[in-house]
């Protein structure tokens, strides 16, 4: 076999190879002796049917198929033989499968580029401190206690700070003959949340109704329009999830509203007909883009106390403040010190990527747009409004980072801590029912352990890589260092690698109870995504 290498530009090379006639010709013979013993042929009896005919029926064919299986073992010889690295899926061209001539095929491809990683003590990493104070915990006292917020019915106009349920009401237009338009019920906190839809709403008493006009709407009201945040912080230092009922508003689009009717009927806050101009109605006089509100219900909140029925609702069992106090800061220390970790964490990949500049293979920059793109879409946004010179930015920088970590792995030769991997494994696993079937099962299962390989091999390198590089420490305040680690200096963590399965489809997994669908995109907190988990 005669093989050749060509360099046709940046990382892209040319494999050509040759396979000498007598051997490619000696398979093709031996495949056409299989396909007579096997083939049946009206006139002729099972197995007896000539070469000749053979040959003119199916050598064509066979000659493809043996042609495919060379290219498949020979491929894989020359890459090893000429040292190569390819990258993706190789192009594969024909170039001589004439019978008697030698075959002859080229492979274009690009491999993985050559660097070195850059002395690692000129490199500088940030470090975070902080401290809890008695004023942090007040706050978050104070916070819990908001969330915990007693509502009741007021019978009278809305204020801020009443919490409000409304529902809306697309135009006559826009929706099917038979549907009222009237979406189901949400609500909000006024004056804090969905800031347009309050000013619409204020002063309204329960029954009454508004026209929310949209016409003329800005890039800076859709902006805050946008469905709010709603997190709040509760005792063990995490964030809240966001109501799912809190309101929000269309998202102020420009396309019309068509007049026939439509197979769905969104509710405002999804964005459709939103800040359009909607047909005429049947008077043929314009209407203007907007939706009907009707204000449903007005509720005023109180604080609860600060007392032993307040304490014992978060697991402090003698029921008294100092307790829950104490509580409240050890869960805000672990917050934390994984703030703290995950900002170290940031800094050096940060200071890894832009400190090595070399050329990247497209197919994996290609691939990890393609893996940024689903999961933009496994949270509800659509991928084609994210313009394309910020998908490849990100892209790019995600594939840097993860080939220089490659790459300090190979050349200190580090592997995966098996003690460190039990505990991170053991951690996962422990606010499940049953965490022993959990851990026995993500060992069993190569692709899941890989994932918990991956990310406690990062945390082996940024040990390293803080170890030798200089170090920057930056004194902040509690709330301004959970800030920093939440803004991060690195790649967002939905942009690299994957995670161990959501944590209720691993469990129903570990007991033999997995449902037909895949785990979805959200994972733990507590399980940052591995830089140099995606593409090997």
């Amino acid at each position: 076999m005669r093989i050749s290498v060509e360099t046709t530009g940046g990382l892209e090379r040319k494999l050509n190879v040759a396979v000498p006639a007598e051997s490619f010709e000696s398979q093709v013979q031996e495949r056409l002796k299989d396909t007579a013993k096997q083939v049946r042929l009206p006139g002729f009896r099972p197995g007896r049917v000539p070469m000749k005919e053979v040959r003119r029926r199916f050598g064509t064919r066979v000659r493809a198929d043996v042609a495919s299986d060379v290219i498949d073992r020979s491929f894989t010889d020359a890459v090893i033989q000429e040292s190569l690295t390819p990258v993706g899926q190789p192009r594969v061209d024909i170039v001589n499968l004439a019978p008697g001539a030698d075959f002859e095929y080229s492979a274009t491809f690009e491999v993985l580029p050559t660097f070195q990683v850059a002395d690692l003590s000129g490199m500088e990493v940030v470090r975070l401190e902080a401290e809890i104070t008695e004023a942090d915990i007040d706050q978050m006292v104070e916070d819990l206690q908001k969330r915990a917020t007693i509502w009741e019915e007021a019978e009278r106009p809305c204020a801020d700070g009443d919490r409000i349920t409304y529902r809306a009401q697309m135009p006559s237009q826009a929706r099917k003959a038979d549907d009222d338009g009237w979406t189901t019920e949400r609500n909000f906190v006024l004056g804090e949340d969905a800031v347009p839809l309050g000013d619409t709403l204020r002063g309204l008493s329960a029954g009454e109704q508004a026209w929310l006009d949209l016409e003329g709407a800005s890039a800076g009201d859709s902006e805050a329009a946008d469905e709010p945040d709603g997190a709040t912080t509760d005792a063990t230092g995490e964030a809240a999830a966001a109501d799912t009922s809190s309101a929000a508003l269309p998202d102020g689009g420009n396309e019309p509203v068509e007049a026939e009717p439509v197979e769905e009927t969104p509710a405002p806050d999804e964005g459709a007909a939103a800040g359009g101009a909607v047909p005429a109605d049947d008077t043929g006089t314009e209407q203007k883009a907007g939706w009907m509100l009707e204000l449903t219900l007005v509720e005023q909140g109180r604080l609860p106390e600060l007392d032993a029925e307040f304490f014992t609702g978060y697991g402090v069992e003698d029921g008294t403040e100092e307790s829950f106090r104490a509580l409240v800061r050890q869960n805000m220390q672990a917050r934390l010190d994984e703030a703290v970790r995950q900002h170290l964490r940031n800094s050096v990949m940060d200071t890894l990527r832009t400190g090595h500049d070399f050329p990247l293979p497209n197919p994996m920059v290609e691939d990890t747009i393609a893996a940024q793109r689903e999961r933009y879409q496994g949270f509800g946004i659509d991928p084609a409004q994210i313009p394309q010179e910020v998908l490849t930015k990100s892209a790019e920088a995600i594939v840097r980072t993860q080939l220089v970590v490659r790459r300090i792995v190979e050349d200190e030769e580090l592997t995966v801590d098996p003690t460190r991997l039990r505990e991170r494994i053991d951690q996962y696993a422990s606010s499940f029912d049953d965490p022993d079937a959990l851990v026995q099962y993500i060992y069993s299962d190569d692709q899941r352990l890989d994932r918990f390989e991956a990310q406690v091999l990062e945390e082996q390198v940024v040990e390293l890589v803080a170890e030798r590089a200089q170090s920057r420490t930056e004194q902040l305040s509690y709330m301004e260092a959970l800030q920093r680690a939440s803004e991060g200096d690195a790649p967002a963590d939905e942009d690299v690698g994957e995670v161990p399965a959501e944590p209720d489809q691993a469990a129903a997994e570990a007991r033999g109870e997995a449902s037909e669908e895949e785990p979805g995109e959200e994972a733990p907190a507590s399980e940052p995504e591995s830089e140099s988990d995606e593409n090997g």
